[in-house]
């Protein structure tokens, strides 16, 4: 067998080109390891900064956090290639820890970075944070109560009347910062449906904060003791029905030397079912005796 025939041989064999796998999969794992476990530099920007324990303090001693001088941070991080280069801003959160104050004050502290729970904090290491300290203020929480106003902006069809709208609860409690809930002048809901027909149902609808102009608000820290406000509005048929009067003669009048407008109607109002099943109204007398 020749030199030339053992190596085809050899070549040509399945032993041979499974060797050759197992090794180009080895060279490709080492490579990718090294690339990996390479130490890279990342900035991440519009870290969300986070108030730990706002909530508690906020229901426990009525303190509220409020106008921060940032809402986000930009962080510049160093770490492996296979720890950062997973990461985005979304999961970083600067982190205030706001349990243990007792009084309002204003304040200016430095903020702790958060990781996933799955990524090895003590193998990354934060070069640079801007900004470095974040102010605010903790004020003491204010309420204030107002009506729900009822505003139709849409439209029914021709032959129909909009009734007023009926909101419940009829008003609204709102807490916040003194400063914000001083800007708040009105609370309305919308309705905005166009050629109704009929009623609107009792329906679940948010409402939105005015102030003395007429603009809308989006306060930060306001809530109200509801999120949302019952709505409905009774949309009514109108119809022009006859009016028959009966004369009662008196005081010289009489049937003949009175004049009746036959002409005249009476509008009604009511449900499409009802106005549809009325045919004239009831019969009126008049007794003479008493017009003047």
């Amino acid at each position: 067998m020749t030199k030339k025939t053992t190596i085809n041989k050899i070549i040509s064999s399945k032993a041979f080109w499974i060797i050759i796998s197992l090794l180009g999969s080895f060279l490709l794992w080492m490579y990718i390891m090294s690339t990996e476990e390479t130490t890279i530099e990342k900035t991440f920007s519009n870290v969300k900064v986070v108030y730990q324990g706002a909530d508690d303090l906020r229901a426990a001693r009525g303190l509220i956090v409020t106008d921060a001088d940032a809402d986000s941070v930009t962080v510049r991080l160093k770490g492996t290639r296979r720890v950062l280069g997973n990461l985005s801003s979304a999961d970083l959160s600067a982190v205030i820890d706001v349990s243990g104050i007792s009084q309002a004050r204003e304040m200016q502290v430095s903020y702790s970075l958060q990781y996933p729970t799955n990524v090895d904090k003590s193998s990354i290491t934060v070069l640079s944070k801007s900004p470095e300290t974040i102010s605010f203020s903790v004020v003491q929480e204010a309420n204030k109560t107002l009506e729900v106003k009822g505003v139709f902006t849409g439209s029914v069809k021709e032959g129909y009347t909009a009734e007023p709208i009926k909101v419940e609860p009829s008003s609204i409690t709102l807490y916040g910062p003194q400063e914000e809930l001083d800007e708040v002048d009105s609370i309305c809901v919308y309705v905005t449906r166009t050629d109704l027909d009929k009623s609107i149902a009792p329906t679940n609808c948010p409402y939105v904060l005015l102030d003395k102009d007429g603009n809308k608000l989006k306060p930060k820290e306001i809530s109200g003791n509801y999120d949302t406000v019952s709505v409905s509005m009774p949309v009514l048929m109108n119809k022009e029905l006859p009016l028959k009067v009966s004369l009662v003669g008196g005081a010289g009048a009489t049937e003949e030397n009175c004049v009746v407008d036959e002409h005249s109607g009476r509008r009604r109002h009511g449900c499409a079912q009802q106005a549809q099943s009325d045919r004239r109204c009831d019969d009126r007398s008049v007794r003479l005796c008493y017009v003047v």
